[in-house]
């Protein structure tokens, strides 16, 4: 019984010194990643600055012009995987706009992989102005022109 239990004892205490080793490796791994991410991270606002972080099916605020904040949301339906818009306009102007945003979306690298536009052009004349004071929402898909993940995105308006 003694050899037997010795015999376990080894056991355990190999296994509990490979059990350290690899969660060592694990922690200097995690480290190692993170590190690069930020690294990626830096390198990639250092080329695209004005790229945000994408995240869905949250209020993303957006102080630029005429725009105030753009929700995005991942649609999986028969197989494909789509990603949607709805963006709010607010005009704190005295004078008429005649709204253009563009939308772009980025993949990890920052390699543009999709895009979308709302154009005075391409809406009803309803919908062509924003009054003064007026608030409008506006959504669609993002047409995405390249295979990737969207990990960033810009909002332009003219």
């Amino acid at each position: 019984m003694w050899l037997y239990t010795s015999k376990l004892s080894a056991e355990n205490d190999q296994i509990s010194a490979e059990f350290y080793k690899q969660a060592r490796q694990l922690t200097a791994t995690t480290e190692a990643l993170e590190k690069l991410q930020g690294e990626m991270k830096t390198l990639l606002q250092g080329r695209l600055p004005h790229l945000v972080p994408l995240e869905y099916d949250k209020a993303i605020l957006i102080t630029h012009k005429y725009l105030r904040n753009i929700i995005f949301t991942l649609i999986k339906a028969q197989g494909k995987v789509a990603t949607e818009y709805r963006v709010v306009l607010q005009n704190d102007t005295l004078s008429v706009i005649h709204p253009e945003v563009k939308i772009l979306l980025f993949d990890q690298v920052g390699i543009q992989i999709g895009s979308a536009e709302i154009i005075s052009t391409a809406l009803t004349a309803d919908e062509a102005v924003l009054d003064p004071g007026e608030v409008r929402s506006y959504s669609g898909s993002i047409e995405l022109f390249q295979e990737g993940d969207p990990h960033y995105f810009l909002v332009t308006a003219r």
